[in-house]
């Protein structure tokens, strides 16, 4: 099967230029050699390359701005958790300040809410 080399970058088919096998396939070479004198396709090429560069760091923001919301809520979580067991057993005050546990805890929590709450209204936008 013939790949279509019209979808690939300069960069690539450059990449594929310097690789290919020019005695078994001379039909190949020619093509890609007619893409890269032709303008409108370069500029057809870099185009859709940074469409792509574009949607990559889109997808980054969108990662970046879950993990900023999951971690917070989740050691908040964790902190109203543990103060819950912890003053359940006896030992309030021996481990560490309850304030700190919820204080920090409910903190934590409110700041994964916020970067939900972020998340949806950016995606709403959209």
């Amino acid at each position: 099967m013939k790949p279509d080399y019209y979808k690939y970058s300069e960069f690539q088919l450059r990449e594929v230029l310097k690789v290919i096998d020019r005695k078994a396939h001379p039909d190949r070479v020619a093509e890609i050699e007619n893409i890269l004198s032709d303008e409108k396709l370069l500029a057809r090429s870099k185009q859709i390359q940074k469409e792509q560069e574009s949607q990559r760091l889109e997808q980054n923001k969108e990662t970046e701005a879950y993990i900023a919301m999951i971690l917070p809520f989740t050691y908040g979580l964790i902190l109203v958790f543990a103060g819950i067991t912890i003053g359940r057993g006896g030992m309030e005050h021996t481990i560490s300040n309850p304030y700190l546990r919820y204080g920090a805890g409910g903190g934590l929590l409110l700041l994964g809410i916020f970067q939900a709450v972020k998340i949806i209204l950016s995606q709403r936008k959209k």
